[in-house]
């Protein structure tokens, strides 16, 4: 089995301190503290982003892609409790990402609707693979379905962090 390395690239180590920069200090961390997290100048950023938004979009991409894939390996017919066991004994590692998602959340905005929207069209995809592989019962109305458990889980997530509650 062979290991994957992590990007180590200019436009990945920004992106990756980004997120981890809007989950300490919210969306509106600056630019400059971005890039010193980075080791790189705030010109690098706009020269790979082209601007703060595509900075944050860059960012929701990474987040929801990192989500897909953990998900998506937990919801396979085979081999799910023990991926679900080592992303458990990881837990520690999805800390940047949850905080990422809970001030995106906070923040709201046009950006946020699309990173929210893009979780449950995910959801319909891991639904739709349960049931596919018979450990999810079939819903009338699947994309309701999928709306309303990422709606609860967001929900959960706004309401316990910020209270210590985890």
């Amino acid at each position: 089995m062979r290991s994957v390395q992590p990007d180590q690239t200019a436009k990945a180590r920004i992106r990756d301190a980004a997120i981890l920069r809007f989950a300490q200090d919210g969306l509106e961390a600056s630019v400059r503290s971005i890039a010193a997290d980075a080791g790189v100048s705030a010109g690098l950023i706009l020269h790979h982003f082209g601007s703060r938004a595509g900075l944050r979009q860059a960012c929701d991409d990474h987040v929801q892609a990192a989500i897909r894939d953990s998900k998506s390996v937990v919801m396979a017919p085979v081999g799910a409790p023990a991926a679900l066991l080592a992303q458990l004994a990881q837990l520690e590692g999805y800390a940047a990402l949850v905080g990422y998602v809970l001030r995106c959340l906070q923040a709201g905005g046009e950006l946020t609707t699309r990173l929210v929207d893009g979780m449950v069209a995910d959801a319909v995809e891991y639904l739709d693979q349960g049931v596919e592989a018979g450990t999810i019962s079939p819903s009338r109305d699947e994309a309701a379905r999928a709306r309303l458990l990422t709606d609860f889980a967001l929900g959960s997530l706004l309401l316990n962090l910020p209270a210590g509650r985890e």
